[in-house]
């Protein structure tokens, strides 16, 4: 099978062949630069409390297309650094927090598969170095799946939803505000993570509904896959389903308000750096597919990331590559603390400047990656103007509802040995090159220099990972797992 490095090398060669008769052929829209932006200075966040607010599913055209359905959350970007470019690392919400809490790209940290995507225990997260730096830490989140010892710790105080509970912000909110009580004096690092899409009728299907008008059930659907994009997009189901979504975000927007407010009542608003986030996009049929964990589109991956920090961070837009998995090395540099010791993947957005800071617009590759074993292995590098995907394992939308079907089996066949694992780096099986604006298609023969550029950035990616990556867990899902009660929340969000 033919890994990257040597795809990579072939693509070279043909790029080198071929250069004079490229100069000629290329159109001249795809030599543009990367436009510069002013740098801007930025000060220290060592002294103010830490609040990172996640909306799950929150795609990035929420922000600032959609300011009648996200207010709250447009003002937000309106007052602080955005990054409207801003992508995650994984489609898939643990591989994609994981990536987030550690600075590791799923499979470099260790972090693939559905049950078994959480940090590892040799990887230091956010949490533990601003707790060990003095900080009173706590997680909330009302989603169930992020329970994992993985992601817990170096929190002091954890409450997350339980499978069958109610999924309500409110409560979420409340419970923010006795967080900061119990806090007392202390400086606070505060994950909140509010359930978005995740309480919707998606996920929560109305029983009672008309079948033939109600929103898509995200457990059941692909079951009897028949229609194209346009046709799911268009159909009573299709556009039941988005309009869902919208009231998701909506609702979603106002549980972040309420959390401002909290903060505001507690005196800690003007002292605090705020982070609003997304783990991940969703997709509203683009693709053929309702919901996120299939792709790398950037549907499933493009993000809102916005760091308001009145007096600290500037109130600025940026088109400047970043993703999540720089997010954790960012706000520590910006506190002046230090972080794991092994090289990361991810870089802080952030250069000192003495006792300052600058931050400067950059076009660096972005990687993203989606590794299910059972399912699907993809991987991604894009930059502001291109995106290269390149799969070994990649399931159609026809295909994905009857792998979900038999993933407890597959997983287990897997640990079992009865059944190989796939390769991370193998043959590869489909691989696509598009271009920015739009994600329009472009025949990978045309641009030839372009994927030998991506090939190579994954390429030695793949090095690093077979030098200093963790170890990489076997799947498994059987009822004998010491964590059968995360399989059982897993189960009921479809993920099983």
């Amino acid at each position: 099978m033919l890994s990257l490095r040597r795809i990579a090398i072939l693509l070279g060669v043909i790029a080198i062949l071929g250069c004079k008769q490229l100069d000629k052929t290329v159109p001249a829209e795809t030599k543009k630069q990367f436009t510069p932006e002013p740098a801007l200075e930025v000060g220290s966040i060592k002294d103010r409390d830490v609040i990172v607010v996640v909306v799950d599913g929150l795609r990035g055209d929420m922000l600032p297309r959609s300011k009648e359905r996200a207010p709250f959350m447009n003002e937000l970007a309106a007052q602080g650094l955005y990054f409207r470019k801003a992508t995650s690392n994984s489609s898939h919400i643990m591989q994609s927090l994981s990536s987030f809490f550690t600075g590791r790209l799923p499979v470099r940290g260790g972090a693939i598969g559905v049950f078994e995507a959480e940090p590892q225990e040799q990887s230091k997260t956010i949490a533990q170095a601003f707790q060990g730096a003095g900080y009173y830490t706590g997680l909330l989140a009302n989603h169930p799946a992020i329970q994992g010892a993985g992601f817990t710790k170096g929190f002091q105080e954890v409450q997350i939803a339980q499978a069958g509970q109610p999924l309500d912000d409110s409560a979420l909110v409340k419970r923010a505000g006795e967080f900061l009580e119990d806090a007392g004096d202390d400086r606070v690092f505060l994950y909140v993570h509010f359930a978005g899409v995740l309480a919707s009728k998606l996920y929560h299907p109305d029983t009672s509904a008309n079948p033939e008008t109600a929103p898509y059930n995200m457990r059941d659907f692909g079951k009897d896959y028949k229609y194209s994009s346009s046709e799911l997009r268009q159909s009573p189901r299709g556009q039941a389903s988005i309009a869902e979504y919208s009231a998701a975000m909506t609702a979603a927007d106002a549980a972040v308000k309420g959390l401002v407010d909290v903060l505001k009542a507690a005196n800690r608003l003007d002292n605090a750096v705020v982070v609003l986030t997304s783990l991940h996009g969703f997709e509203l049929f683009e693709n053929g597919y309702l919901g996120p964990g299939w792709s790398l589109m950037e549907d499933s991956v493009r993000v809102p990331l916005i760091i308001r920090a009145p007096g600290a961070v500037p109130a600025a837009q940026t088109d400047g590559s970043a993703s999540l998995v720089d997010v954790a090395p960012s706000l520590l540099t910006l506190a002046g603390l230090t972080f794991d010791s092994a090289p990361l993947d991810g870089q802080s957005l952030f250069a000192a400047n003495g006792e300052k800071f600058s931050y400067t617009a950059t076009d660096r590759p972005r990687i993203a990656e989606l590794v299910i074993p059972e399912r699907c292995i993809v991987h991604s590098v894009a930059t502001s103007e291109w995106k290269y995907i390149i799969s070994s394992s990649y399931a159609d939308p026809n295909e994905r509802h009857a792998l979900v079907e038999a993933h407890r089996e597959t997983a287990n066949a897997i640990a079992s040995g009865s059944k190989q694992m796939a390769s991370m780096w193998g043959k590869e099986d489909r691989s696509i090159l598009v271009k920015f604006p739009g994600e329009v298609p472009s025949t990978l023969k045309v641009y030839p220099e372009v994927v030998t550029k991506m090939a190579a950035v994954l390429a030695e990616y793949q090095k690093r990972c077979e030098e200093s990556g963790l170890p990489l867990r076997t799947p498994t899902v059987t009822a004998k797992a010491p964590d059968a009660d995360q399989i059982e929340n897993l189960e009921s969000l479809g993920y099983l």
